[in-house]
């Protein structure tokens, strides 16, 4: 129990004893978990994992929206609980985050490839990656990239509008990281289109106007062999490419071995957690100087010309789906909470294992019901009692203990869900 100031010891203070040292380690022995991996499940392992990386951006990210990012509510908005998720709070919209950036990337790679298959009878498709010198900082190799590339795609449109042709391109950044040497290596994937039947060289043309531009933009000289262009014959395969930090969020392609020692942007974020001493400060450095470094540049771009051929996927729907029927007996009976004991879960590092305990138990399941004491106790005391700090770090350790019993109990049925 935490002892309050005189002013305010009149105030009831929620009762912790319940979730005593003891009393955690007796009620966890009896938590149940669900026999099997739900389809539902399956599905917001995605988000089971972006929500565990959130724990770095909360704590070292240097932009103030991202450390805020599904932690603060929306102004007079309530903050809401129950057997869909949570809802009520603030996003940051950061390509950078790793919530946002993987939702918005994703959303990306699904239209272009709704894009591209629409098209195919139009147009040609080529992969393209581009690269420039790494033994410059992560500020220059993003400063040089942008520039380069609006030089580089502004000359060949040129070239190409002279001839009565047109070319777009849709791009996306990739960066990988080498964890020993904490050397940086940025560059852009894309998807160029010409229409079918050009008889222009466009591998050769492209290349030298990106060698060109990296030169002007103070780059230095491009490597043929680290410039990449492929026609395109597998649409699938080549979307995910392009949005390679979506797709690895998805497929845990940070620990793909053919990377080497090398990881990307999610595979950062893994590393510092499992990461201890001065390695781990060298890559929250690493990490800091990145969102700094494309703080006010986007990360991705669909060309505008290519989204006109986007086309409406209609959904038929299906009374009789049996996800439907699945989340109509699920009931998770909190409802609105407390903006601060929302902050305070966010604080406690359990984010992710509350959006997976909403989103696959009910009110049957132990994980709940001890979710619900802890609320239920909290949710009705006034401001004055957050006042005190070591009240707010009560409960902040109260959701840190739960997590913990929630996370050794799942992880025995669903340790590949919680690890992707």
């Amino acid at each position: 129990m935490v002892e309050q100031a005189s002013s305010i010891r009149s105030q009831q203070e929620p009762s912790t004893s319940f979730l005593a040292p003891g009393a955690v380690t007796t009620a966890a022995a009896s938590l149940t978990i669900k026999g099997q991996v739900s389809p539902q499940a399956e599905s917001s392992a995605c988000s089971v994992a972006s929500r565990k990386r959130l724990n770095v951006q909360y704590r070292y990210s240097p932009v103030k929206s991202q450390r805020g990012c599904l932690k603060y509510a929306i102004p007079n908005t309530d903050v809401v609980w129950d057997e869909t998720g949570f809802k009520g709070v603030q996003t940051c919209d950061s390509s950078m985050c790793f919530v946002c950036g993987y939702k918005k990337q994703a959303r990306n790679s699904e239209k272009l490839g709704n894009i591209i298959q629409n098209t195919l009878g139009q147009y040609e498709y080529s992969l393209v990656t581009l690269t420039i010198p790494t033994s410059k900082s992560v500020y220059t190799q993003a400063r040089v990239l942008q520039k380069a590339y609006n030089r580089t795609i502004k000359y060949v449109r040129k070239f190409c509008k002279r001839i009565g042709m047109t070319f777009e391109v849709s791009w996306a950044n990739d960066i990988t990281i080498d964890p020993k040497t904490m050397k940086v290596h940025l560059h852009r994937h894309a998807i160029a289109r010409l229409p079918k039947g050009h008889n222009l060289d466009i591998d050769r043309i492209l290349f030298k106007a990106w060698e060109r531009a990296v030169r002007a933009s103070n780059g230095g000289d491009v490597v043929r062999s680290a410039y990449y262009f492929q026609p395109i014959e597998d649409v699938d395969k080549a979307v995910q490419y392009i949005f390679k930090a979506a797709t690895e969020a998805m497929a845990s392609q940070s620990k793909v071995k053919s990377w080497g020692n090398r990881i990307g942007w999610y595979g950062l974020a893994d590393t510092i957690m499992s990461s201890t001493g001065e390695v781990k400060d060298k890559l929250v450095e690493v990490y800091r100087n990145i969102v700094l470094a494309m703080k006010g540049k986007r990360w991705f771009g669909l060309s505008n010309k290519m989204k006109d051929d986007f086309v409406e996927i209609v959904d038929v729907e299906d009374d009789t789906e049996e996800g439907q029927t699945e989340l109509e007996e699920r009931k998770i009976t909190i409802g609105k909470v407390q903006h601060t004991i929302h902050a305070a879960m966010c604080d406690s590092g359990m984010l992710w294992v509350l959006d997976y305990v909403l989103k696959n138990m009910d009110d049957k399941d132990r994980e709940v019901e001890i979710l619900k004491s802890i609320v239920f106790q909290y949710n009705h005391v006034d401001d004055v009692f957050w006042q005190h700090e070591k009240n707010y770090r009560v409960l902040v350790d109260l959701f840190s203990r739960w997590g913990r019993e929630c996370i050794a109990s799942i992880d025995t049925l669903n340790k590949s869900v919680l690890d992707r």
